[in-house]
């Protein structure tokens, strides 16, 4: 198993996925580093950028990403299907405040489209 940042086949993509409660995220995929837009329910307008990840693709079309927010103390693991459209998330976000958040769904990718 291969894992990098980089050269990745997530590397400059923009993909946009709306998870099961209708809250849609838009992710931005650099070569080391990522960001994030959250939009809609508890965590609307989230905005959290220079996240650095690791990568791996699990099969054809499928990868496995995850980043560690040491400041926001949040741990985020997505599993991403570009062939099927499908993304599934789990995610412990502000686990050291009052406010935390968890997440484990399954969202559905509505765009891939190259970093410009």
């Amino acid at each position: 198993m291969k894992i990098s940042t980089g050269n990745n086949g997530l590397a400059n993509k923009k993909i946009e996925y709306t998870y099961s409660t209708g809250e849609k995220v838009i992710l931005k995929i650099g070569p080391k580093t990522l960001e994030f837009l959250w939009i809609g329910g508890h965590l609307d307008d989230l905005k959290i950028d220079n996240l650095e990840y690791i990568c791996t693709e699990t099969r054809k079309g499928q990868f496995l990403l995850k980043w560690h927010n040491l400041i926001a103390k949040s741990y985020v693991t997505l599993l991403i299907d570009v062939q099927e459209m499908q993304l599934h998330g789990s995610a412990i976000m502000f686990y050291q405040s009052e406010e935390i958040s968890e997440i484990f769904d399954q969202a559905t990718i509505t765009s891939i489209s190259d970093l410009k």
